[in-house]
């Protein structure tokens, strides 16, 4: 079936829609959508969740695959008390989402899930939130170097902590 071209002159927002039509399979416009689900650095706790629920399900006699509520409860119930990381939650719904990438017969009750990740983070302590950088923290901050080229020279080391600390 060929799109429907509006007798209209395109605009270049819908041209570059025309154009990825026209070169890009059906296939890798879904695997490009799929890959960009979830950012390059949680991947990697992704990957390190699947074993850690394997075990969990090992050790309680269950079968990961597909998840099901007492498998997902005896992982969240092991996050909670290990302890051992600050985002419980972002290994638990690893699981869920790789769940769903298997293709697995897997439904998850939100009411449930929303409970069991409310249990898992409760009593766990604050995180550290940075303070914002604000106008007068820089003007406090130009005011304790001595000159422009040491002011400049800080503000370039802040700017690169961000830009690291962000990626």
């Amino acid at each position: 079936i060929s799109p429907v071209v509006s007798p209209k002159r395109r605009t270049a927002n819908q041209s570059a829609f025309y154009a990825a039509l026209e070169a890009v399979s059906p296939e890798d416009a879904v695997r490009a959508l799929q890959s960009a689900r979830v950012a390059d650095s949680t991947k990697g706790t992704y990957r390190a969740a699947v074993p850690l629920y394997e075990a969990s399900c090992t050790k309680g006699a269950l079968q990961p695959w597909p998840p099901s509520k007492d498998s997902l409860a005896l992982f969240a119930a092991y996050l909670k008390v290990s302890r051992a990381f600050a985002s419980p939650a972002t290994y638990w719904w690893a699981i869920v989402e790789e769940g769903r990438q298997r293709a697995c017969d897997f439904r998850l009750d939100r009411d449930w899930a929303k409970g069991v990740v409310t249990a898992m983070e409760r009593g766990l302590p604050q995180q550290e939130q940075a303070s914002p950088l604000t106008v007068p923290i820089l003007r406090r901050l130009g005011a304790a170097v001595s000159n422009d080229v040491d002011f400049n020279t800080v503000l370039g080391l802040l700017c690169a902590l961000f830009t690291v600390a962000r990626v």
